[in-house]
């Protein structure tokens, strides 16, 4: 089991995604100060699950997250991934490769994952058991951490030998199993608790469950008598309504007479009023017989007073029924009105009949609880004792595996015995070699008289031996200036190929959608990727082509859209896109014979090489566009032509249509199209100063 590889994004100074490789061999990571060697350490550290935001030299688990530069803004999580090689199956799963990673958010979110799958710190903690990997394991020995080892507690550097030993696994889960039991008594003393008070309660309740049995029994017998006097009072409600309905009918039979006998007076004093007229009529006539008429008018008169009298008392006899007959309407109201009252008192009393029926009910269904409570705490405490019988027994293996430890022990101490013996056997060996070592010095004094006499001869060979030493000083100089010359080519190499990675100097957009080249499929790069320029042509081409150098090229118009439209949700600014299967050529050079004029280098089409896909693609950029030598030769050919062609000058003048001129020092700091150049440049310049270095190195070799 070795590690393979670690894969960062977002951790503390990584921004982009990097990934270091192990391969077989010491891996060394060097650098200056502050260029994030330890960070590394302390993802390694953190993605085996470190808790402890100090431990990683921060004071929140936030501070590790990528915090942003000028340059680049701050990304919202950080991600750490752990290749293992598992073919040997040190970690118990069924892998041959196991990948452990970590992810947290901003938003203090965190997950944990085994081969991608998302798991629990413990599980991570419990795969590397016995194993040395850890956030605490001696896989891992940080600055000054040998130094914490040597200076600490006995018993806190005994961890590291568990850890070695293979017993840190069985220990954390006898740790486990202690604390499960002591969970378990504490469970049991509650479940006790519980019982007891339950068992105390069963007295008041069982008190409480007679009441209410009682209280049943009396409700049923109240409701009973309710209803009776309820039926009773509403017998002689009806009776009482029959009796007004009675009365009701006699007065209105009464009224109906009373009527008929007002309409016989009153036709009656009609008949008078006109016999008086007749008679007041006859009056003249009758002068003679006033006095008699008189006396018959005063009667006539008298009879219509007690007529009179009579009417009035009709009037007065007719407007006591209508009173009467009102206030029998009124009391049949009123006794309608009890009635309804009795109906609703009725149903008032059926509704909290069938209340107490229901509280009864789950009076009865709380006992039922009560009492199944008590059984299923019963089961528990079964349950717990159980348990504690299986950790007696468990506690009876850990005895075994006691004894079998004292018989491993008592095997050791007879193996030191036989390693004692064989020292002593050793140290009769080493006065023996002792001896021969003292004739070997004897025969050395022999060979030390041999060798003075050739020490003349070695005059000679010291000469030499001064020559070539010269030669090496001469030749020790150009090494190092060939391997400093490499250090610089290498280190120019890392910073080109990070620019051209990270897209520096490219718009905020296009580095954006150049960081999805590898989730969104058609994306070829930008415009500067896909053509190569000779150098002499370099600032002509650039020019020429102005801002479509950072244009992105895609396979297909619907990755186009896709990409616009991830830049809209985003906000991350605007870009434009070149699909190839939408982008046509211009069609040419308009007009061949300029291409003849002096000073002509070509049309920017003919001067840059790219893949024969992107003919057309190159052509639409630079089809119409001519490159002349010099500003004159430029000159002569615009105005020939009328000033209807686009030219660009070696040096970056250009001559637009319309006759407008641009020109002046041209200033590119960012220098893309001349970056996969000088990559190829810097490239070969490794290649050639590292044969340069072997050959010299040779050569001193040979010498020395």
């Amino acid at each position: 089991m070795y590690l393979k590889s670690i894969e960062l994004q977002g951790f503390k100074s990584f921004y982009h995604k990097m990934k270091f490789e192990f391969r077989d061999g010491v891996t060394a990571i060097v650098g200056p100060n502050g260029s994030g060697k330890i960070n590394i350490g302390d993802a390694v550290r953190w993605v085996l699950g470190e808790q402890s935001a100090k431990q990683l030299r921060g004071t929140r688990m936030e501070d590790i997250i990528f915090s942003g530069t000028e340059l680049r803004k701050p990304l919202g999580f950080a991600y750490v991934a752990l290749t293992l090689d598992n073919s040997d199956h040190s970690i118990p799963i069924e892998y041959e490769e196991v990948t452990v990673a970590r992810r947290v958010y901003r938003s203090g979110e965190s997950e944990y994952l085994i081969n991608g799958s998302q798991c629990r710190l413990r599980d991570v903690q419990e795969l590397f058991f016995d194993t040395g990997i850890g956030k605490e394991g001696y896989s891992i020995i940080g600055q000054g951490q040998v130094d914490q080892i040597l200076s600490s507690k006995p018993e806190d550097r005994r961890e590291l030998f568990d850890e070695a030993a293979g017993i840190s696994k069985y220990k954390k889960r006898k740790f486990q199993a202690e604390r499960n039991l002591e969970r378990e008594q504490e469970s049991l003393a509650r479940i006790n608790d519980i019982l007891s008070e339950l068992e105390r309660q069963i007295g008041p309740l069982k008190r409480q469950s007679e009441t209410a049995k009682q209280y049943l029994i009396y409700r049923d017998e109240l409701k009973e008598v309710e209803v009776n006097l309820f039926i009773s009072q509403y017998d002689e409600e009806e009776a009482a309504l029959a009796r007004t309905r009675e009365n009701l009918g006699i007065a209105t039979e009464q009224l109906e007479a009373s009527k008929k006998d007002y309409e016989a007076i009153r036709a009656e004093y009609e008949e008078t009023s006109r016999r008086v007229e007749e008679l007041e009529g006859k009056l003249s006539e009758q002068r003679d017989s006033l006095e008699q008429t008189r006396i018959l008018q005063e009667r006539i008169r008298g009879q219509i007073r007690v007529l009179k009298e009579q009417i009035a008392g009709s009037e007065q006899s007719e407007t006591h029924l209508k009173d009467r007959i009102e206030s029998l309407h009124q009391e049949q109201e009123t006794r309608l009105r009890q009635a309804e009252e009795a109906r609703e008192s009725i149903g008032t009393m059926e509704a909290e009949l069938a209340a107490a029926r229901e509280a009864a009910r789950a009076s009865l269904e709380a006992m039922q609880s009560v009492q199944e409570k008590v059984e299923a705490y019963t089961i528990l405490k079964d349950q717990g004792y159980d348990q504690v019988l299986a950790i007696v027994s468990g506690d009876s293996d850990n005895k075994a595996a006691l004894e079998k430890s004292n018989t491993l022990l008592e095997q050791n101490r007879l193996r030191r015995q036989e390693l004692l013996d064989k020292i002593s056997d050793r140290e009769q060996t080493m006065k023996r070699l002792g001896e021969e070592a003292r004739k070997q010095e004897q025969e050395v004094a022999a060979l030390k008289s041999r060798l003075a006499r050739y020490e003349m001869s070695n005059e000679t060979a010291e000469e030499e031996r001064v020559e070539i030493e010269k030669t090496l000083d001469e030749k020790r100089p150009a090494l190092r200036s060939g391997q400093e010359e490499l250090q610089r080519q290498m280190l120019r190499l890392e910073q080109v190929r990070n620019l051209a990675e990270r897209y520096e100097g490219y718009g905020g957009a296009i580095r954006q959608v150049m960081s999805r080249k590898g989730q969104v499929k058609g994306i070829l790069g930008v415009v500067a990727d896909v053509i190569e320029v000779e150098k002499a042509y370099e600032t002509a081409i650039e020019v020429a082509l102005g801002g479509s150098i950072q244009n992105v090229v895609t396979e297909t118009e619907t990755a186009a859209r896709e990409l616009i439209e991830y830049l809209k949700k985003n906000h991350y600014g605007r870009a434009t896109f070149l699909p190839l299967d939408s982008v046509k050529g211009s069609g040419g050079f308009p007009k061949k014979e300029a291409l003849r004029e002096p000073g002509v280098v070509g049309t920017a089409a003919e001067l840059v090489k790219a893949e024969p896909k992107y003919a057309k693609l190159v052509d639409h950029l630079l089809g119409r566009i001519l490159v002349a030598d010099t500003m004159e030769h430029a000159l002569e050919i615009a105005r020939k032509y009328r000033f209807t062609l686009r030219i660009v000058t070696l040096e970056g003048e250009v001559l637009s249509p319309g006759g407008a001129i641009t020109g002046g020092a041209y200033k590119n700091s960012s220098n893309l199209l001349a970056r996969g150049r000088e990559l190829d440049e810097i490239k070969k310049n490794i290649s050639r100063l590292k044969k340069e270095t072997q050959k010299i190195g040779d050569e001193i070799n040979s010498l020395k």
